[in-house]
């Protein structure tokens, strides 16, 4: 019976000593898995500051675009003008040479 109570004390001993080696384990995997995760949250951090400055170059990019364009619409419009005033006042001095001319054959 001795022999038995013996046993079974070695076998709580090892019980006790392997539940605190899980014990151990579980708080060092603990700490690696909350390192791992704030490593994890710092590269999604830069990975987001990246897409943002991307953004904003993307946007001042389109925004140069645009206002290129704007500016090359108002120079077509401009000489687009100038070319129709031009005609404008040619057609008006065929228009008067044609009544000086009548007005003095009449």
């Amino acid at each position: 019976m001795e022999a038995l109570e013996s046993v079974k004390l070695d076998l709580e001993e090892q019980i006790q000593s392997l539940e605190e080696q899980l014990q151990q384990n579980s708080d060092d995997k603990k700490v690696t898995s909350q390192q791992d995760f704030t490593g994890t949250l710092q590269a999604k951090d830069q990975y987001i500051e990246k897409l943002e400055a991307e953004i904003k170059s993307v946007q001042q990019d389109i925004s140069k675009l645009v206002r290129n364009k704007f500016i090359v619409d108002e120079r077509v419009l401009n000489t687009s003008i100038c070319i129709h005033t031009k005609q404008t006042v040619f057609t008006m001095i065929k228009i008067t040479l044609r009544f000086m001319h009548v007005a003095y054959t009449v």
